[in-house]
């Protein structure tokens, strides 16, 4: 069990389900602009996985 809490993934896993759980059930109504705003937030995401997708490869 300690050789998988010491993994990224999981770690990235764990935070994504808290990060989903708080916008759901706890939102703080944070809103930063307008929707271009939200969109540039999903790419900065998007492009954080797949940055940590390619170094799991190799």
């Amino acid at each position: 069990m300690l050789k998988w809490i010491d993994m990224p993934p999981v770690w990235l896993a764990g935070f994504l389900a808290l990060g989903w759980g708080q916008a759901t059930y706890f939102p703080m109504g944070l809103r930063l602009g307008s929707g271009w705003v939200d969109f540039a937030g999903g790419m900065l995401v998007g492009a954080g996985l797949l940055v940590t997708r390619s170094s799991l490869r190799g």
